[in-house]
């Protein structure tokens, strides 16, 4: 499909009222899960491996919940084209968003770090407005150009730069003289050379060194965002200082604490992260 088809499928669903994109979301959900049954095996091996006190019972409940909140997020997206700067603010809040603008109103740059976990499609553009300062966005390209090319337009619609993961280190450098956020959707799968393995939910996982090593680099504070829903459709979302001096920190201090911050919100609300992604796909 070309960008144009898709941009005008994505403007549909945009102006539409969020009720009405709600039972869309369950139909989808219905058709993508239950018809296709999309992924499957790797939400429910990944959940089973995870939780390995849990039993079937569970297992398939927050398979089942997962699957809802995923399209509910996808077609969430979609509204990024449309949507106020003013209901975007009230669907999206962050509670304590003074703790971040303390060390950028020093003229100094921050990182943050946040997971697969609420709506991170929402958290950068929510922050660019809450904020008021310049946000970079670090993003995996994908392989569909026209799909990479509408997801570049509906993340950047509030402003949020995007930089290519590839293409991160070089940049976020050449930018060091600037007062902006840095932010990384940090649990993604690494390339396995260049992995760092961290306990996380009861297996060994690969995680990026990125955000680290830049923080080490220019050494800026590190803060985590925990995401929470507040009913559907609206999300709160407070920070963490995982480090203030990263120069001090010891080797993987960094990405251990954010492993373990983001570990304990998949444990509080399980069905909220993306376990229809292959995290586990590499063996150490």
């Amino acid at each position: 499909m070309g960008y144009w088809f898709l941009h005008t499928l994505s403007f549909f669903f945009s102006i539409l009222p969020f009720w009405v994109l709600y039972i869309l979301s369950d139909l989808i959900q219905f058709v993508v899960f239950r018809v296709f049954r999309y992924r499957k095996e790797v939400i429910l091996r990944n959940i089973r491996n995870s939780f390995p006190k849990k039993g079937e019972e569970e297992v398939a409940l927050i398979a089942k919940k997962f699957r809802r909140f995923f399209v509910d997020v996808f077609i969430e997206t979609f509204k990024l084209l449309t949507i106020s700067r003013k209901n975007l603010k009230r669907r999206f809040e962050y509670s304590n968003v003074e703790v971040v603008q303390s060390f950028l109103k020093q003229n100094k740059s921050i990182i943050i770090a946040l997971g697969h976990c609420g709506n991170w499609e929402w958290a950068g553009s929510a922050f660019r407005i809450a904020s008021g300062f310049p946000v970079n966005g670090i993003y995996k390209t994908i392989s569909s150009k026209a799909f990479d090319r509408l997801m570049l337009k509906l993340r950047s619609s509030f402003g949020m730069h995007l930089i290519p993961r590839n293409k991160a280190f070089r940049e976020i450098l050449s930018k060091k003289k600037e007062t902006c956020v840095h932010a990384f959707i940090a649990d993604q799968t690494p390339a396995i050379e260049s992995a760092v393995w961290v306990n996380f939910l009861n297996q060994e996982t690969p995680f990026f060194q990125g955000p680290e090593k830049i923080a080490k680099k220019l050494d800026i504070p590190v803060f985590y965002a925990s995401i929470q829903q507040k009913k559907r459709g609206f999300y709160v979302a407070k920070f963490e200082l995982i480090s203030e001096t990263p120069n001090l920190s010891e080797r993987l201090e960094i990405t251990k604490a954010y492993a373990q911050k983001l570990e304990r919100d998949i444990m509080q609300t399980p069905h909220m992260w993306l376990w229809s992604h292959n995290k586990w796909k590499h063996k150490r």
